[in-house]
């Protein structure tokens, strides 16, 4: 998959392929522009991300649906696993910081 970023760094990615990457829908999407976490295109009428915004979104947070499809470990087991107070959710049960600490659990959970 980082392979795949680096080669959409310039690239011009429309809604449906945003989603595609990130496991977010439109309503996060859209909640993750409004909070400033990734910025639209504002010349296209339609939402639409340069792939370097997308990328510095998945680098600076962790989608807990792309990571549950990526682990095939369910959604509802991850964040029943995460303990709320131990890490900053940016759009709840859906968008965390990225930290080794969260890292590291995330991990532990698929290990398990």
């Amino acid at each position: 998959m980082t392979k795949r970023l680096v080669t959409l760094e310039a690239a011009q990615c429309t809604l449906l392929e945003t989603i595609a990457i990130t496991g977010l829908n439109k309503k996060e999407i859209t909640e993750a522009c409004t909070l400033g976490l990734i910025k639209p295109l504002v010349w296209r009428r339609d939402l639409s991300f340069i792939g370097c915004e997308i990328s510095q979104l998945l680098s600076n947070h962790v989608s807990i649906k792309r990571w549950s499809k990526i682990s095939g470990v369910p959604t509802r087991q991850l964040l029943a696993d995460l303990p709320s107070s131990r890490f900053h959710a940016s759009i709840k049960y859906v968008l965390y910081e990225r930290t080794a600490d969260l890292d590291a659990h995330l991990y532990s959970v698929v290990e398990s």
